[in-house]
């Protein structure tokens, strides 16, 4: 189960950093809505690039998928509040709240 679930994170963390890094016009534009430089986006979209490589390497040594996703429940929080700040509705807040708890749940399940 944490292993489908890590996988599922890493391949939805992939999919959402590579438009962050790569510039794309409309994600840029979503990052300067909720208050980040088009070079600070382009930062968490490679941070989260580099933490869904650590949550597949995960799969063969638990350490450091553990840290990949503490990382991105901090990540998540950290988004929660920044949607909440740039006023945008639940259905905005809800994929980083639900990924941040699908963070977590990696974590516990690894550690357990």
């Amino acid at each position: 189960m944490a292993n489908t679930l890590a996988i599922i994170l890493a391949v939805s963390f992939l999919f959402t950093g590579l438009p962050m890094v790569t510039g794309r016009p409309s994600s840029i534009e979503h990052g300067r809505h909720l208050g980040f430089s088009a070079r600070n986006y382009r930062l968490l979209g490679a941070l989260q690039i580099l933490g869904a490589a650590a949550l597949g390497l995960g799969l063969v040594w638990k350490p450091i998928g553990i840290a990949a996703a503490i990382g991105f429940s901090l990540m998540m929080a950290g988004a929660v509040v920044t949607h909440l700040r740039a006023g945008d509705p639940a259905p905005r807040v809800l994929p980083a709240a639900v990924f941040g708890l699908a963070s977590i749940a990696v974590a516990v399940l690894y550690l357990g």
